[in-house]
């Protein structure tokens, strides 16, 4: 464990965790969001989840993909369980599973709604702030879901600041004695893409790239697809009603692959080749260098200077645009609070008329804010913009 709580020490499970293990990186991928209440207690708005689909076995390759991993004292793959308050309701009985890709599943069952409209699911990504002191949850809702980590078994929900919530009423969630991998199916937006007679889908929330089996609600996708684009290949925004099975491709000496079903196709987004998230996590995603300071920077041909945040919340990497760049970095999910430690660079230095690679490195180390709106991460000194970044 370092100075900052997180052991980063990778363990290999017993076989009966790593064939739940694997389960949970299959279904991870592609179940998407059905559209969740913002704060805890809200009303439901979005359609419910469907029947659980059958769950796949595991496979050896998929328990090597799912070995254990420990962060912030939570060794993941982990399920949380609790019943939280509702406005309306008798409770809203929850399930949040986080494995170890930085992906999350969450499961909230209104207690005493009707059946059939009483589960919701959604999925994203999760990220460690705050010295491991905060779990983040950063899904299809424009706002974060914050939780305090209390141990290794224990996660209590803030407030959309980061502060405990005002109540006498339990919003704790504690560690379930067996994993659940929540393989629901739920509604989900990607990219689609149909190259050579193959089809693949790209989840906006969880990142994951899948291919997708030529069955079921397939056929609507492709009709659709097919007449919005001018040829193969061009990815499109559809919105559909999915779940991940194992099963096996056009390659098949690879053997049973996760493997995106479309149970419902919905809708095609017209013109939109993108994913365009409410809100993007600071951490696990590539930032592009957009502006230094009062400096536009023009895109370049995929050499402008980028940043990356792991998940874990310890390492920075990146590109100074003609050549490569590391520190170290804290981070608090709750007030945006960033220091930056000193940085490292390697290559060449960049050409006249390319970004001063000093300059850039600089404005990194003097931030002490990070703000996230959307897709579009500022850094601030103060009042003073010291950059901003495009999410890739």
């Amino acid at each position: 464990m370092d100075e900052t709580g997180r052991d980063r020490t990778t363990q290999r499970p017993a076989p009966a965790a790593l064939a739940a293990a694997g389960l949970l990186v299959l279904l991870t991928a592609a179940c998407g969001p059905a559209e969740p209440p913002a704060e805890p207690g809200a009303g439901a708005a979005a359609a419910p989840a469907p029947a659980p689909a059958p769950a796949p076995a595991a496979t050896d390759a998929d328990e090597v993909e799912a070995e254990a991993v420990t962060v912030a004292g939570i060794s993941l793959p982990a399920t949380f369980m609790g019943v939280l308050p509702c406005a309306d309701c008798e409770g809203i009985d929850t399930t949040l599973t986080l494995d170890a890709a930085f992906r999350y599943r969450l499961r909230s069952s209104y207690l005493g709604k009707p059946a059939g409209a009483d589960t919701f699911v959604e999925a994203g990504r999760f990220a460690v702030s705050d010295a491991g002191t905060r779990l983040a949850l950063y899904g299809p809702s424009a706002g974060t879901v914050i939780f305090a980590v209390q141990g290794p078994d224990q996660v209590t929900r803030l407030d959309t600041t980061g502060e405990p919530i005002a109540s006498q009423l339990n919003y704790t969630l504690r560690r379930a004695p067996a994993l659940d991998p929540i393989p629901e199916p739920g509604r989900t937006t990607g990219l689609f893409t149909y190259l050579a007679d193959a089809a693949s889908f790209v989840d906006c929330h969880t990142g994951e790239r899948l291919p997708v089996a030529m069955r079921d609600g397939y056929l609507a996708l492709e009709q659709a697809y097919a007449a919005s684009t001018s040829g193969s290949g061009e990815p499109r925004l559809v919105r559909l009603l999915g779940h991940v099975e194992l099963a096996v491709g056009m390659e098949e000496s690879l053997g049973p692959q996760p493997t995106l079903v479309v149970d419902k196709f919905e809708e095609l987004v017209p013109g939109e080749a993108r994913c365009r998230r409410a809100q993007v996590p600071l951490e696990g995603t590539r930032w592009m260098l957009t502006r230094l300071g009062d400096t536009a920077i023009p895109a370049s041909g995929g050499t402008a200077p980028e940043l990356r945040l792991d998940p874990a919340g310890e390492r920075l990497g990146g590109s100074t645009g003609c050549g490569s760049l590391s520190g170290g970095y804290d981070y608090s999910v709750a007030s945006g609070a960033l220091t930056v430690g000193p940085i490292t660079t390697t290559g060449e230095a960049c050409p006249a008329g390319g970004v001063d690679a000093a300059a850039y490195t600089q404005a990194l180390q003097r931030a002490t804010q990070a703000t996230v709106t959307g897709e579009v991460l500022v850094l601030r000194d103060g009042e003073s913009e010291l950059a901003t970044f495009q999410a890739e």
